[in-house]
């Protein structure tokens, strides 16, 4: 296989974020990539506004919380080598970019790459870190946070559960490179901690019956 190629999915649902992501990825992606925003509808107004950035769109609402199936309905549309999954409020740090397809080469093109993701919070207490669960360094939450976003489309690895999703990877079927704990192999992830509040308040909500949230209060303070 030469080079391999890549598709970069962005999961959207109304966020202003992407509008910034989109030109990011675009100035650090090769010629032969492709962007694909996967859109969970909002409105007209924002469909348009990522047609302009003339990117694919993929729409496809989540139907009774099944995020599996959302996330799914997006393999059989690639014609990459591999698929890279990216929030919008989440960037792939630039040498990530620059040296990705080099390393799947020299990995002898593993079905699954593994990154760590560096999570700051913006005017996060030590209580709420607590109330959170997150370990604590300044800003920085639950370092390496490993995130597995890099996949062989050829592999076929799905997602699996409606509301639990999680990818299904076997260890003795599929090959896995997990790329070393450094910031340049990073993912970065900057919210305040305002949005992670209510992120977390959104996840008790969807996943009501986990052992993690089940119980849970929303700290106030």
């Amino acid at each position: 296989m030469p080079s391999p190629t890549i598709s970069y999915v962005i999961a959207a649902h109304g966020e202003d974020e992407l509008f910034n992501l989109i030109p990011y990825i675009k100035q650090h992606k090769d010629k032969e990539d492709k962007i694909i925003v996967l859109n969970n509808p909002t409105t007209s107004e924002y469909e348009a506004k990522i047609r302009r950035m003339e990117v694919k769109l993929v729409n496809q609402p989540i139907v009774n919380n099944d995020y599996s199936a959302y996330r799914n309905s997006v393999m059989d549309k690639l014609t990459t080598d591999y698929i890279a999954w990216i929030d919008c409020d989440e960037v792939f740090h630039p040498e990530v970019h620059k040296n990705i397809k080099s390393v799947l080469v020299s990995q002898n093109y593993p079905d699954v790459v593994i990154l760590p993701r560096l999570n700051r919070v913006i005017g996060i207490k030590p209580i709420q870190a607590l109330y959170l669960n997150f370990t604590l360094h300044g800003e920085i939450v639950s370092w390496p946070d490993p995130q597995t976003r890099i996949i062989k489309v050829k592999s076929k690895i799905k997602w699996v559960e409606p509301c639990h999703e999680h990818l299904d990877i076997n260890k003795f079927k599929h090959s896995i490179v997990q790329l070393d704990n450094d910031i340049p192999y990073a993912i970065i992830h900057t919210k305040t901690i305002e949005k992670q509040l209510a992120t977390h308040k959104e996840n008790q909500l969807r996943y009501a019956d986990s052992v993690y949230y089940k119980g849970t209060q929303l700290y106030e303070g």
